[in-house]
C-alpha cells in the first residue's frame, strides 16, 4: 500500500520555510490492521483521541450543502504523523493475533521510511 499524505494547511507564499502538516487518514492507516474497523471507532471515539491535537474530522462535502461544519457527517479522520504512531504502537500492544500484530508492524515501518530518516525527502505530497 502506497502512504498517501495529506496537507491541512496551507502553504504561506511569502514565507518560504513556512511549516507543512502532513496527516494520513485514518481509515487508510487501519486497512488490515484491525479486526472490526466499527468497533475500533467506537473505541477510538469513546477513549477521546480526537481531543488531541493532531485529530482532524473529515466532513461530507457536497456542493449543494450549505449546512454548518457541525451539521454535516463526519466521514473519516486526519492524524498527523506522530499521533499515528503512537495510535499504531498502542494498538500493537494491545492486539494478540499475530497476523495483525505484523500486519501493524509493517504499516509502522511503511510511515517511517515515508516521511525519511529525519528531513522528510521522501515525503510524497498529495493534495
Amino acid at each position: 500500500m502506497a502512504i498517501k499524505f495529506y496537507q491541512d494547511n496551507k502553504r504561506d507564499p511569502f514565507k518560504s520555510f513556512s511549516t507543512d502538516n502532513f496527516k494520513l487518514k485514518l481509515s487508510e492507516i487501519l486497512a488490515g490492521c484491525v479486526t472490526d474497523y466499527d468497533r475500533f471507532l467506537r473505541d477510538f471515539l469513546s477513549n477521546k483521541f480526537t481531543e488531541f491535537s493532531g485529530v482532524t474530522p473529515c466532513y461530507v462535502e457536497s456542493v449543494l450543502e450549505i449546512n454548518l461544519i457541525n451539521g454535516r457527517e463526519i466521514i473519516d479522520y486526519l492524524i498527523d504523523i506522530p499521533t499515528t504512531l503512537f495510535l499504531l504502537y498502542n494498538l500493537y500492544l494491545e492486539e494478540r493475533d499475530s497476523f495483525y500484530q505484523n500486519q501493524i508492524d509493517l504499516r509502522i515501518q511503511e510511515i517511517n521510511d515515508a516521511i525519511g530518516p529525519r528531513t522528510g525527502e521522501h515525503v510524497i505530497k498529495s493534495y
